[in-house]
């Protein structure tokens, strides 16, 4: 038995559930990406890079989920093959696709991936939010949100160029991921919601009632960072700044060739979006202050 799924735009089969995907009707096409089940090697030859959990070449990726997943081996961007583990979890196996998998597929497929969150604002434009973990991404998309925002993606944020050279978001994974911190602040109770090891035990709360359905261009991107004292400040970057800016928020495990076969893409997205640095105070509320930015910056 398989299952057909619509995520960023693409058709999706897989032989287990994803319970929180958005299901795809049946297509006479076949589907853009295709998950298998097969034996998978534990380890590759001509790696280019080799790390405890992964190692990657030209074309392919291979990803040792652990005893409760299973080894996944992502090729040529429409193909995975994936082994289970005798103590696999269903659960587990959808966790490591999204987050792992997923995103390196897409990228194999040419399309810049990047560790961020964003949303379509009232005027029809996107921006996105990235920066290290505790920052506050989440805590801003949700703010975003309340202020009349659809949201695009949590975590994992991926960009097309169009046919007119356009940058676009396109629709993202339907949840979103809080801490307990984020949640009291927000006035949500998360206590129901599966938490996985990978997102470090965050709750993954489903959002199929504020999503967006369509892409949308590209406006700005917000690099956010937590400083000591002071107050919300926005600071735009240009040059070699900008484009590095934007290479910090790659989404990873990369290789060596993806950053080469990428670089086009990153460049389209400094020449046509506008990057802001943007700094918030630790120990300070200001999901608020840091939304006013976002959208007037």
């Amino acid at each position: 038995m398989t299952f057909l799924y619509r995520v960023f735009g693409l058709t999706l089969q897989t032989p287990f559930p994803c319970p929180d995907l958005p299901h795809e009707p049946a297509a006479s096409s076949p589907p853009d990406l295709r998950v298998t089940e097969g034996q998978v090697p534990r380890s590759m030859e001509g790696a280019s890079v080799r790390k405890p959990r992964w190692e990657a070449g030209p074309g392919w990726f291979l990803w040792r989920g652990g005893l409760r997943s299973g080894r996944f081996l992502a090729e040529r961007g429409n193909l995975v093959t994936f082994e289970r583990n005798p103590g696999a979890e269903e659960a587990q196996l959808q966790a490591h696709l999204q987050s792992q998998v997923l995103p390196v597929l897409l990228g194999q497929r040419d399309l810049l991936v990047l560790h961020a969150n964003a949303v379509t604002t009232p005027a029809g434009y996107a921006v996105a939010v990235s920066g290290p973990s505790g920052t506050g991404k989440s805590t801003t998309l949700a703010t975003l949100a309340e202020r009349g925002c659809r949201i695009l993606s949590d975590d994992l944020t991926v960009l097309q160029r169009d046919d007119q050279g356009r940058i676009l978001v396109l629709p993202g994974l339907p949840h979103m991921h809080l801490t307990e911190a984020a949640a009291q602040g927000l006035d949500r109770d998360i206590s129901g919601f599966p938490r996985y090891a990978l997102n470090r035990g965050k709750a993954v709360v489903p959002l199929h009632p504020l999503m967006a359905s369509e892409p949308a261009p590209l406006k700005a991107l917000f690099l956010m960072e937590a400083v000591q004292g002071g107050e919300v400040r926005a600071q735009g970057l240009e040059g070699h700044a900008k484009l590095r800016a934007i290479q910090d928020c790659l989404y990873g495990p990369l290789g060596p060739q993806d950053h080469g076969r990428q670089f086009q893409m990153l460049v389209a997205v400094a020449q046509s979006v506008t990057v802001y640095g943007i700094q918030r105070p630790i120990g300070r509320w200001t999901p608020e202050a840091v939304a006013d930015a976002v959208l007037h910056g």
